[in-house]
């Protein structure tokens, strides 16, 4: 009689797996994403066999990469999943920091004014190019 969320982290708790995940259930069979940083692993539990299956995914780089840009958000109960949050949420600081006191040095340097101007419309022809805008 349990509910979607509560057979997927009684499940979790049971393999010792507790941590950020998804859980779908359809057609007798639930199915877990556990969100794990480096080899996510999907398991399917089969209500009516009562057989549970625990896959790991093969490490891929792109799969990788992919994976770490798709995390996101404070919403998970989990330090390890905030601390993750944290260090992008750092990191859009520091490129914000790094942008801002850029432009603030090319403006104090009067003499690079004009070079600065050349630079910036040759870098956003370049992007419209290679955007395909232009």
């Amino acid at each position: 009689g349990a509910d979607r969320e509560q057979m997927a982290l009684q499940i979790l708790a049971s393999l010792g797996m507790d941590g950020a995940h998804q859980a779908t259930l359809r057609e007798g069979r639930l199915v877990i994403q556990r969100n794990e940083a480096i080899r996510p692993v999907r398991i399917t539990y089969t209500v009516a066999g009562n057989r549970l299956l625990v896959e790991r995914q093969v490490l891929e780089g792109a799969a990788f990469l992919e994976r770490m840009h798709r995390r996101r958000g404070f919403q998970h109960p989990y330090l390890l999943e905030d601390l993750w949050a944290f260090s992008v949420d750092l990191f859009i600081a520091v490129m914000l920091f790094w942008i801002l006191s850029g432009l603030w040095m090319w403006w104090e340097m009067k003499a690079t004014h004009r070079w600065g101007i050349v630079s910036l419309l040759a870098g956003a022809a370049l992007f419209g190019l290679l955007a395909g805008v232009l």
